[in-house]
């Protein structure tokens, strides 16, 4: 399982670093970084484990999970990280005929073929001590080649200045 979590928490930091990579400029090649800076790149703990976000404030993991895949992961993340979880749960769940993707009546599909149904409200998106949280976890599923809709709602609500968000997906 360790070794589950250390490849999966690596992967995520590979693909934060390529996306962050593709959108820097040439500036960080003609000046480069002092000793004492971060300098990015794969940084460990001494052992196989990435390393974890560091900064003055707690880690927070985000989720909404239909099926139970996303709220496993984020489990992983939290016992990995120490963070605290924060489950996004719509106000009216979703059932396991809602997320028939292939039946053209149902409720995901209706939603994606409607994007003004994708509105979804949430029980809460107020997390307590938001403030004292630098890094924010954000996992959902993937329905259509987007994050599922329900995270919106969360995304929209919140002011991530100064936060580092790290999104995962299932």
């Amino acid at each position: 399982m360790k070794r589950f979590l250390s490849i999966f928490l690596s992967l995520i930091a590979g693909a934060s670093m390529l996306a962050f990579a593709a959108c820097a400029d040439n500036a960080a090649e003609s000046n480069p970084p002092a000793d004492n800076e971060q300098t990015g790149g794969n940084q460990n703990n001494g052992d196989d484990t990435p390393a974890i976000p560091a900064g003055d404030g707690d880690i927070l993991i985000v989720y909404f999970s239909a099926t139970g895949n996303t709220e496993r992961i984020a489990g992983y993340i939290a016992d990995a990280t120490g963070g605290t979880t924060f489950e996004l749960v719509p106000v009216q769940p979703y059932t396991s005929a809602d997320l028939r993707w292939a039946d053209e009546n149902s409720r995901v599909v209706q939603e994606y073929e409607n994007p003004e149904q994708r509105d979804v409200e949430l029980t809460s998106t107020t997390v307590e001590n938001w403030a004292e949280y630098d890094t924010v976890f954000i996992g959902y599923p993937i329905w259509w080649g987007i994050a599922a809709w329900p995270v919106n709602g969360f995304v929209q609500d919140n002011d991530f200045t100064g936060k580092t968000v790290i999104p995962f997906c299932t």
